[in-house]
């Protein structure tokens, strides 16, 4: 026999069954160019050394991890439905002579060819789009030059090593199903997991109660600290109430309608009904995976792509002016004034508005009209977040310096604002003690500007000693005045974020306990952070994309055989071809759209959790949020519906050849 007789078979066999194999290596090419591409930008070194690049380079590292066991999970399912279709070629092999040991060998050399298909794939694509990737990602960023692409050694030995890893493994597991397999029960393997299944009950309620929890945590989840914790809980919950329903309780309904006569007994819903129960715990496997990863594509895409477009407000939100310097001691205003002034003048720049008030500064709880003082660590965990606002108050001659006003208060009356709605009362309450309200304040400077909430709440009272025995009534901590200065200048943004640093080391050197905050400065670290998080997610999303055409591809492709011998039936007992079109559209239309809805559906329950995580990332507009999420649901329904359409000419054609 000839020594190459074997990779000759394998060879044939992978062009003979093209159909499935050439998907299969697509997929396979994708998973390595991810795989590399995210190692490559993890070791480059402009990356490690950039401003926050540890942020970034932990964002990357992770995002690794993830597509690294991914690519085990699917590779592997992809590579058992594969070899479930071929086991009766597989026995075939065994009845005309080869040994199991020869049938190995054709197995070895074909996995082998599909690694080499994949890597080399894979390697192409990341050295002629790879220099463009990392253009997206250095636009992401907001860095626009100092970084040099490269992809190094050590990425490509890794990348090697897991795919070869993973590939060999695939074989290790091929060879333990044709080892304990006899000839027999390879040519009845691809009929195997067609019994009727029996209804679940107790899987059924199961499911139900797992995906009602889920959706009660994320609804119910205020505090956005809890709703990171409980996210990977809701997340199992939902998974497991996912697969529990597709697989018990889609019988548990469909055996519903088997019972309803009048429903059932029509030529083709008793045609769609029957064949999707003789085959549906093995279809729901399948479906809930691609139900799985089409909520997370629409979840992580939507998630990150929220954060990068809203990243601007979040800044200016965050930070008002584009410097702040305070600290829990007073100034000398007017050196610290012509000191910001001069360095500003070093870098070219100048200033153009400056504000400094004092303030306490603490959180509180609002219950209707009154006020409680809350313990900062407490209040991270206190499950009634809503209720928490990010409190200041201060007194009315530092506004009506701050703003130009002139207005009089009386030591029982305030003034107040409140984000994100209006307080709306006449009076307000501090432990008991009544304080009139003489005006609630449209606009306001002062609130907001610490970044802890989304709510604030600034007071403004008649003088210090006001403010002094409202503090005492709230807080046990003793009573300690902020003192603010915030700047403006003009020029490019390069300048300002030099002139940033160099306020930031002369002060910190001066003050020591001083705090800088700057506009330029955190927009680096927050192009850092959230332009990784969506290149990261834009590549995951990319990767659980390719997983999900994948499978419904397959599941096309094994519904058509499988169902081609039944219509074939069907048509000799008096089904006419026009039936035949309407059942075959019917039953697809059931199958393949059921996990989308379900998707739809979980995002729409995941909306509330996912606000408040991106809460944490300085995100405080629900509408944005709303939009994004929304914009990438009707992108993702109109993909589907394509890949929907394109697969579903294959089943159409194998059903009907």
């Amino acid at each position: 026999m000839s020594k190459f007789f074997y990779l000759k078979l394998a060879l044939n066999n992978l062009k003979r069954n093209k159909d499935t194999y050439i998907p299969y290596v697509i997929a396979g090419i994708g998973m390595v160019f991810t795989f590399l591409m995210l190692n490559v930008m993890m070791n480059n070194e402009g990356i490690r050394n950039m401003r926050n690049g540890d942020v970034l380079n932990t964002i990357l590292s992770l995002g690794l991890v993830v597509v690294g066991i991914f690519s085990v999970i699917f590779i592997i399912y992809a590579n058992n439905f594969l070899l479930k279709r071929r086991k009766k070629e597989l026995g075939l092999y065994a009845i005309l002579g080869l040994e199991k040991k020869h049938v190995m060998r054709v197995l070895f050399y074909e996995v082998i060819l599909i690694l080499l298909m994949s890597i080399i794939g894979g390697m192409a694509i990341s050295f002629i789009f790879g220099k463009l990737s990392f253009l997206i990602l250095m636009k992401m960023i907001n860095i626009s030059e100092g970084l040099i692409f490269s992809i190094d050694s050590s990425s490509i030995a890794t990348t090697c090593v897991v795919f070869v890893g993973i590939y060999l493994f695939t074989f290790i597991l091929n060879s333990i199903q044709v080892k304990i397999a006899n000839p027999i029960q390879l040519l009845k393997g691809e009929a195997e997991g067609e019994k009727v299944p029996k209804t679940s009950w107790i899987l059924t309620i199961l499911g139900f109660l797992c995906l009602s929890a889920g959706y009660y945590i994320s609804i119910t989840v205020k505090n956005p600290l809890a709703a990171i914790s409980l996210f990977f809980v809701a997340v199992l919950l939902v998974i497991i109430g996912t697969y529990a329903l597709f697989t018990a309780g889609s019988i548990a309904i469909l055996k519903m309608l088997q019972k309803k006569k009048k429903f059932y007994y029509k030529t083709n819903n008793f045609i769609s009904i029957s064949g999707m129960i003789y085959r549906m715990k093995q279809n729901a496997a399948g479906l809930a995976n691609i139900c799985i990863l089409s909520t997370m594509v629409l979840v992580m895409v939507s998630g990150t792509l929220a954060l990068f477009l809203g990243m601007e407000e979040s800044l200016r939100y965050r930070f008002p002016m584009d410097i702040e310097i305070s600290a829990y001691q007073s100034f000398n205003q007017q050196t610290l004034d012509a000191l910001v002034k001069k360095e500003a003048e070093k870098a070219g720049l100048h200033v153009t508005k400056d504000i400094y008030f004092k303030s306490m500064d603490s959180l509180v709880q609002i219950k209707g009209d009154e006020i409680e003082g809350m313990d900062f660590y407490f209040s991270m965990s206190s499950s009634n977040y809503d209720q928490l606002y990010d409190f200041k108050i201060l007194t009315v001659g530092e506004y009506n310096r701050v703003f130009g006003d002139d207005i009089d208060l009386k030591d029982n009356e305030v003034l107040i604002h409140q984000e994100p709605k209006k307080y709306g009362r006449d009076t307000i309450s501090f432990d008991g003690e009544e304080y009139q309200i003489k005006k609630e304040i449209e606009d306001t400077f002062f609130t907001g500007n610490s970044g802890n909430y989304d709510k604030g709440l600034t007071i403004i009272a008649k003088d210090e000693q006001t403010i002094e025995h409202i503090w005492n009534l709230l807080f046990l901590e003793e009573a300690q005045f902020k003192y603010y200065n915030y700047y403006n200048t003009d020029g490019d943004s390069n300048h300002k974020l030099a002139f940033a640093q160099k306020i930031n080391n002369i002060v910190k050197e001066r003050y020591g306990i001083s705090r800088i905050s700057s506009l330029e400065m955190s927009r680096q670290e927050w192009y850092s952070t959230y332009g990784g998080l969506l290149y990261l997610g834009s590549f995951l999303g990319i990767v659980f994309m390719m997983a999900t055409v994948l499978i419904i591809y397959f599941k096309q492709i094994s519904e058509g055989m499988v169902d081609r011998n039944r219509f074939i039936i069907m048509q000799k007992v008096g089904l006419s071809n026009e039936e035949v079109k309407v059942t075959i559209r019917k039953q697809i239309l059931m199958v393949f759209f059921l996990p989308l809805i379900t998707a739809v559906l979980h995002v729409a329950f995941a909306f509330p959790m996912v606000k408040r995580i991106l809460l944490m990332f300085g995100l405080t507009n629900t509408m944005h949020i709303l939009l994004c999420i929304a914009g990438c649901v009707a992108v993702f329904i109109v993909f589907y519906m394509i890949i929907y359409s394109k697969t579903a000419k294959v089943y159409y054609r194998l059903v009907q050849r």
